[in-house]
């Protein structure tokens, strides 16, 4: 196996780890779009809970702009707190992985290692 083929495994590597573990964020639905959090990285089937989305939203919102928002959220609360992929974060990843990947491709087809004596 040459280098090249280890730099485009581990970019393989890297797509399959973002896919599985997506970027998310967290909105409160009835706001409009307004009130809304970077939630970090986790796995698809294991998505952020309320009481995620409640903490990240009240750190990164003033309190005065929340008033209603408790944590731990109400269960009245809790359908209007929704966690989504964040795509944009995620192309901009995935790019950067790619971009990556082509360097390290064109470094390894540039640079050829001696063969040892």
């Amino acid at each position: 196996m040459n280098s090249r083929h280890v730099v485009f495994l581990v970019a393989g590597l890297v797509a399959v780890t973002q896919a599985a573990a997506p970027p998310f964020f967290g909105l409160v639905a009835d706001s409009g779009g307004r009130l809304h959090a970077p939630l970090g990285h986790y796995p698809r089937w294991a998505p952020p809970g309320p009481e995620d989305i409640c903490s990240a939203i009240r750190a990164r919102q003033p309190a005065a702009a929340i008033p209603a928002l408790s944590c731990p959220p109400s269960p009245e609360r809790r359908p209007q707190l929704v966690a989504r992929v964040n795509l944009i974060r995620l192309s901009s990843e995935s790019a950067g992985a790619i971009l990556a990947a082509l360097a390290g491709a064109f470094v390894a087809r540039r640079v050829r290692v001696s063969p040892r004596q």
